[in-house]
């Protein structure tokens, strides 16, 4: 099976492999692709019917973006502490009013004017607009053929500590988190990295280049115990995965049903369950099932706002509170159009509550093993915070950091006072359950 493409484009990969890396399930150069997508965080269940005809007021207030005053974190046993921080405000230059900057030459319109703003700010001390020179950007084929985007950096071997796998959120790509893995690196790990099938850089599953689309969950779980065995055989241990959002699903799942083996787990704001946009769970999984029956299971299952700016203003409410950091992401769009992906399909929808369910089964997650760090916020408005709860106390050997008001759902990326709590917390857990070999 290989990705759909936009019309009758079909998403190329280069033919040149490395020579020790010609199998399937290995790795080779990867050439990117150019299809023009739409990326969007999961929202709130709702209807994707047309927007109401209405008119709006613009606001013309300067917003605070930025820390509040108190960060409360937690570990398994109740321990706590606060980390103060002193609040950001939002610069004049950064100020954008209804559809128009008043300081910026920017385009007068919706996406486009925050993505410009965005991607022409400063960049950051460590250059995480730019691929590490050392770091590879491969192709990782799947058994079927499907090929998939990866990005590899290395250690050299006297300095090695082991090796990182790092399975991103739903809609994301792995220049997101390129700061993190210099964290991550800078410690001694081999870095590593995999665009889901049907995102980022692998290609879309479905015929439409803005829809995120999977058949089944299980694909995604086959296709990371096919990685993880992969690429165990060629990497030093202790072997560690991490997983993000959805990422953090799939690998709970794929360690659920003893999938993968890793020597460690960390997982971010695992989305172990959908939000149901104040609906219980079986309503929002029947509306599901109801719009693909009805042959919509490739459509989008929710369209965003048409006012000006707010899909990105509110946004990055949901993701972080860093602005700086926020701002990659859209320097990435200009430079890689390709990694954009907008709404999920409904058949993610009904196939992401499915999954859930598999997660939910205490037998299996009380025969988990392998020790997990759990990074989670009590207020994520993306993923179900309480499910994230009854993992940890069914799992044996979980362990939870737990933020507070001031942490957002994207934890690796959020302020720095949020960040380097959980890159401590990461370190010391590695440390501890997964020394040096």
């Amino acid at each position: 099976m290989q990705p759909e493409g936009n019309g009758s484009q079909q998403f190329d990969v280069s033919a040149s492999h490395r020579t020790k890396r010609e199998e399937s399930g290995k790795y080779g150069k990867y050439d990117g692709s150019d299809t023009n997508l739409y990326q969007h965080v999961w929202p709130q269940l709702h209807s994707a019917c047309d927007p109401e005809n209405r008119r709006t007021k613009c606001d013309h207030d300067v917003q605070s973006v930025g820390n509040g005053p108190t960060l409360y974190v937690s570990d398994r046993c109740g321990n706590q502490r606060n980390c103060q921080s002193d609040p950001e405000q939002v610069d004049e230059m950064f100020a954008i009013h209804g559809t128009r900057s008043r300081k910026n030459d920017l385009p007068n319109s919706n996406h486009d004017l925050w993505s410009a703003f965005l991607s022409n700010s400063e960049a950051p001390a460590f250059d995480r607009r730019a691929i590490p020179d050392t770091a590879d950007e491969l192709t990782w084929t799947a058994s079927d053929g499907w090929p998939m985007r990866q990005l590899e950096w290395q250690q050299p071997e006297p300095q090695c500590r082991g090796s990182v796998l790092f399975m991103t959120g739903r809609a994301d790509f792995y220049e997101k988190y390129l700061e993190t893995f210099h964290d991550f690196h800078r410690q001694g790990w081999n870095i590593s990295s995999v665009d889901w099938r049907g995102q980022g850089g692998s290609g879309r599953c479905g015929p439409h280049p803005h829809v995120g689309h999977i058949e089944d969950f299980a694909i995604w779980v086959d296709d990371l115990s096919a990685l993880f065995a992969s690429w165990r055989q060629d990497r030093p241990g202790p072997h560690i995965v991490i997983g993000h959002s959805m990422g953090g699903h799939l690998v709970m799942r794929a360690l659920a049903e003893q999938r993968i083996h890793p020597d460690a787990v960390i997982l971010s704001a695992p989305m172990l369950a959908p939000v149901g946009g104040g609906m219980p769970e079986w309503t929002a999984q029947l509306i599901a099932k109801i719009m693909c029956t009805f042959g919509r299971a490739r459509r989008r299952a929710w369209k965003v706002s048409e006012k000006p700016l707010e899909p990105e203003v509110l946004r990055q409410g949901l993701l972080t509170h860093d602005a700086a950091r926020y701002a990659d992401e859209f320097f990435w769009f200009a430079q890689r159009p390709e990694l954009r992906l907008g709404p999920a399909s409904w058949r993610w929808v009904e196939r992401a509550y499915s999954s859930a369910h598999h997660l939910r089964e205490r037998k299996k997650l009380e025969q988990v093993d392998i020790p997990i760090l759990f990074l989670a916020t009590e207020v994520d408005r993306l993923v179900d915070h309480a499910t994230i709860m009854r993992a940890v106390h069914l799992i044996p050997t979980a362990e939870l950091q737990l933020f507070g008001e001031e942490c957002a759902h994207e934890i690796y990326r959020e302020s720095d006072a949020v960040r380097n709590v959980a890159l401590e917390a990461s370190f010391h857990f590695l440390d501890r359950v997964a020394p040096v070999a």
